[in-house]
């Protein structure tokens, strides 16, 4: 859109105007994801403004917030809103659709290997609490060929 996005810094005030980027790449993934889990369109990630903000010189501006995090914050609601619109084509459009599906299956893949891991680990775990001697027999080290 040609607009500059400025990066807030927590430990100092921040600019009229500025686009958090990562938390609007963070909401485009949350929105696709959401999506595929079925949930309705914009059912969680929908942009909203919060409302105005007054400034210290008594001039008005809007934030824009999502799951109670400012995202944008401008002075102008038109050009706030072209950069809304912007994300809502970027998500609506499918551009990042395959990435994110890509991404979600090597989740959902890490995530059944953390299980049967720490499934492993627990019963290995209970047997030496019941005081059984694993000798060099231990499960896990030959099922992950950690020796």
């Amino acid at each position: 859109n040609g607009m500059e996005a400025i990066f807030p810094f927590y430990e100092r005030d921040r600019p009229r105007f500025y686009v958090d980027l990562p938390k609007m790449a963070t909401m485009v993934y949350s929105e696709i994801e959401f999506r595929l889990d079925r949930y309705n369109n914009w059912y969680h990630c929908e942009p909203k403004y919060k409302g105005e903000i007054n400034y210290q010189n008594e001039e008005n501006g809007y934030q824009w917030a999502q799951w109670g995090e400012t995202t944008i914050t401008h002075h102008n609601v038109e050009e706030a809103e072209k950069f809304i619109q912007s994300y809502k084509e970027i998500v609506d459009s499918g551009r990042f659709k395959d990435r994110v599906i890509a991404h979600h299956e090597k989740k959902l893949k890490l995530d059944n290997e953390r299980a049967e891991f720490s499934d492993l680990l627990q019963k290995e775990i209970e047997k030496v609490v019941l005081g059984d001697d694993l000798k060099g027999n231990c499960s896990i080290c030959r099922k992950f060929r950690l020796v």
